[in-house]
């Protein structure tokens, strides 16, 4: 076994995925979670990811502290983070038009990616409920340009409150189909999106 899955097969209790408490009830998830978060342990590391770029790991974090959880943002991984970290390895100091809410414009201001809605290395789509002809009319034509089209997560759609809606996948269709050309997407299942939290584990475990 590879120390990559060997990894992979040691954290995977330790990595929560917040779509699939969503859909397992939030609430009972988050009993069961205050149960093991007051268990004595040397330490415990938890590690929450979602597909979601809408929210920052700080706003899901108050999320769950509504719900009785108490844990750090740190604790938190979104697909919007693993977005940036991908494309400042791929691309240091490049720019992007992005389609997406504060989750994820944060995130990539946080790696030093800036917004450039003229000549962009990249169009980056992520959910959103600001979505309209003109952005996709705009991302279409920067993508005839040469810009790469990158998506936050593959999902068609999403578990909220209110029910179902439409998701990144769902959004990047029509410049998909337009451009004739296939985003990326970052977020689950992805694998990179696991060797990201993994790593985040092994470097949370050595701060420890």
């Amino acid at each position: 076994m590879s120390k990559e899955s060997a990894y992979e097969k040691l954290y995977k209790d330790l990595i929560g995925d917040l779509e699939e408490m969503h859909r397992n009830n939030i609430r009972r998830t988050s009993a069961a979670l205050k149960s093991l978060l007051i268990v004595p342990t040397i330490f415990l590391i938890l590690l929450f990811l979602t597909n979601s770029s809408e929210r920052s790991p700080r706003e899901l974090q108050q999320k769950l502290e509504r719900l009785g959880v108490s844990v750090g943002e740190e604790h938190f991984y979104t697909s919007a983070s693993a977005t940036a970290k991908f494309l400042a390895s791929q691309h240091p100091g490049c720019t992007v038009y992005a389609i997406g809410e504060a989750g994820l414009i944060n995130a990539l201001y946080q790696v030093g990616i800036t917004m450039n809605d003229m000549n962009p290395d990249y169009v980056v789509v992520g959910d959103t409920r600001s979505y309209g002809y003109e952005k996709i009319e705009k991302a279409v034509r920067l993508v005839f340009n040469g810009a790469k089209l990158i998506g936050t997560n593959p999902d068609v759609t999403s578990p909220m409150d209110s029910g179902i809606v439409p998701a990144t996948k769902a959004l990047l269709s029509p410049i998909e189909l337009t451009t004739r050309k296939n985003a990326y997407c970052i977020g689950k299942p992805n694998p990179l999106m696991m060797r990201h939290a993994v790593k985040l584990l092994d470097e949370n475990v050595e701060d420890t």
